[in-house]
């Protein structure tokens, strides 16, 4: 499911464990992509002027009270924290549509069943999201995958990092049988009210968290039993040709295709994961305060006065 059972939480972001309960080892994909830092200020001023514009009139009756420092104070932080509620308002319907996603690719497998299927889908109508579920089929219909394996968990050791990527599945393409690794975006919507398609419906960064599944070496293989003993972790012999990003919304769906094996995509991801190891452990490499160049510590160990 959203929730991947070998991720946790660290001050750090998202890492990932080799087993169930396992100490977390090596960070997520999402994780290293997040060293972009990609602020969105223009999203969070959006958010906050459009919840200032749908309640200027309790601004207003706010407004002409201004003894009342408390009520003033509780409005400005429900203004200023629209963006976040915007996020986990946005989080909540992704989670439900991925949810959908995955239920829906098992049951081609045979491992829902149709009750598994229906049990979702009333979950998503209850969280007002079956216009995406409509539009998911939509995607369904017109490229016919098949499932190799939904949520799958991946892990490279190498590099050191470890991810849950949404859809490995095949294509047909021109006669040929060709391996896809995809994930999923769910989008407020696709298209302006004048009819016209958004300028951007998929970011280029998805290009490097296809390209890092891609790449990955091993794939985990949940067992059947709860305590996770009879997990195991297999050589990642897939072989992803290619890399797409499926953006589904309530008016459409779109497909992108990213350069998953062009190398800039593949060694501005791992560019990146030196720099999350930078921003985990940068402070460790700094010392306390010195009195004086003969506390500097040389190359080979020693210090200023040995030297000398």
């Amino acid at each position: 499911m959203t929730s991947p059972k070998l991720a946790g939480a660290t001050d750090h972001g998202r890492m990932y464990a080799r087993t169930r309960g396992g100490p977390l080892e090596v960070p997520s994909i999402t994780t290293v992509l997040d060293v972009l830092n990609q602020r969105m200020e223009w999203w969070e001023a959006r958010c906050a002027v459009d919840a200032a514009w749908d309640w200027a009139h309790r601004i207003v009756e706010i407004k002409a009270n201004p003894g009342d420092w408390r009520t003033e104070r509780k409005a400005k932080d429900w203004m200023r924290n629209a963006a976040e509620r915007d996020r986990d308002d946005a989080s909540a319907r992704g989670d439900c549509v991925h949810d959908y996603a995955e239920v829906w690719a098992l049951h081609t497998l045979g491992k829902a069943t149709t009750n598994d299927v229906e049990e979702q889908r009333s979950a998503c109508e209850r969280a007002g999201v079956l216009d995406y579920i409509h539009h998911f089929h939509r995607f369904w219909d017109d490229w016919q995958p098949t499932v190799v394996m939904p949520e799958a968990t991946v892990w490279n050791t190498e590099v050191g990092y470890a991810g849950t990527t949404d859809l490995l599945c095949q294509v047909q393409v021109q006669g040929r049988t060709v391996n896809v690794v995809g994930d999923y975006k769910t989008k407020r919507s696709l298209y302006k009210r004048n009819g016209q398609p958004k300028a951007q419906d998929l970011r280029d960064y998805t290009g490097m968290q296809l390209a890092a599944a891609a790449y990955a070496e091993e794939v985990w293989v949940p067992g059947q039993a709860e305590d996770g003993s009879q997990d195991s972790w297999k050589q990642m012999d897939f072989g992803a040709e290619v890399g797409v990003g499926i953006a589904v919304a309530p008016d459409g769906y779109v497909v992108r295709q990213y350069a998953i094996h062009h190398p800039p995509m593949w060694e501005t991801f791992k560019a990146l994961r030196s720099a999350w190891e930078f921003s985990a452990q940068g402070p460790r490499m700094m010392s306390g305060k010195l009195g004086g160049p003969g506390e500097l510590r040389l190359p080979d160990g020693g210090n200023v006065s040995a030297v000398a």
